[in-house]
């Protein structure tokens, strides 16, 4: 009877090796570029958004501080229609601060809308979706990409002014306004390319006019 016995160092050979070796590494190579690939999409996704948010925050800072600074200091509204003046209503409102030579007017204007033309005032154009501060010939930008904006008008007992036309009924003199506040909202980036920011959402305080006597 032979009996054989079994070769204990038996394993794989050097061409078996090198092709498991090759099609590791290719597998290998696949799974980092695909990862890759998709970190720098996320990368470039949130940098978009990410730059959006800030410039919102920012502005809507500026903006409520332009708000305050002017109407605690205004003496009252603009209350006519004549041009290049706004009368208040929930989009537009002129306040009049006192100077020292006088007064001058200070006119916050919400286009939303395109990029069109003031027609009472020749010569500006406002961005489209956007918050300006209009004094004489000068216009700042305060907001951009707005969703919604509304000035909201009180009187000394913090009744609110919700009719503006003189014709509807139930209008009440605006002589009477001594507050007022503003509230918008804002999204950046785009729906397109999947880069739409959280909605971002700002409100001021009432404001009181300093400078105007309290009225009833």
């Amino acid at each position: 009877m032979i009996t054989r016995t079994l070769n204990k160092n038996a394993g794989f050979t050097l061409v078996e090796l090198i092709v498991a070796t090759t099609l590791s590494l290719m597998i290998m190579a696949a799974i980092l570029s695909s990862y890759v690939f998709l970190g720098r999409n996320f990368t470039r996704s949130l940098g978009l958004t990410g730059t959006n948010q800030p410039t919102l925050e920012n502005q809507s800072r500026r903006t409520l501080a332009y708000f305050a600074q002017d109407a605690r200091m205004a003496s009252g509204l603009v209350t006519t229609l004549n041009p290049p003046l706004f009368a208040p209503t929930a989009t537009t409102m002129t306040l009049i601060l006192p100077t020292s030579s006088g007064s001058k007017n200070v006119t916050y204007y919400f286009n939303d809308t395109g990029g069109d033309p003031i027609p009472a005032i020749p010569g500006f154009t406002l961005p489209a979706h956007s918050l300006v501060r209009l004094e004489a010939t000068t216009m700042l930008v305060l907001q951009t990409n707005l969703l919604t904006c509304s000035f909201n008008y009180y009187d000394a007992s913090g009744r609110p002014y919700v009719i503006f036309d003189p014709a509807v009924a139930g209008y009440s003199s605006l002589e009477g306004i001594k507050q007022v506040s503003i509230n918008f909202t804002a999204q950046g980036g785009s729906k397109i390319n999947g880069t739409l920011t959280a909605i971002y959402t700002s409100a001021s305080p009432l404001m009181i006019f300093r400078n105007k006597q309290l009225q009833p």
